[in-house]
């Protein structure tokens, strides 16, 4: 897990700190769910080492009994330049 990503803020749960716990909380979840994510990209800026994306998402969210639900949000990425790479650094979404 990417140790630059300190905090995920989902809407309606309390944010999430630090790669363990944003990694304690995914393997919980991919355990009983399947996640399909498609984004349509609305506006992008790059400045320096940092990139900022704002999307529309649709997720559609899948449980072990098969039941899905499918809801539509905003996001708003950072991306932050590392050596050769670039990683997330902040994710916020809500639900709209």
């Amino acid at each position: 897990m990417n140790d630059c990503m300190e905090d995920d803020m989902p809407d309606g749960f309390a944010t999430i700190r630090g790669a363990q716990q944003i990694h304690k909380k995914a393997e919980r979840f991919f355990q009983t769910q399947t996640l399909k994510a498609e984004f349509l990209l609305k506006n992008l800026a790059v400045e320096s080492d940092f990139a900022f994306a704002e999307s529309i998402a649709t997720v559609t969210t899948e449980n072990t009994q098969g039941q899905s639900i499918a809801v539509k949000t905003r996001d708003f990425f950072v991306v932050r330049r590392e050596a050769e790479d670039c990683k997330i650094f902040r994710y916020i979404f809500n639900k709209i």
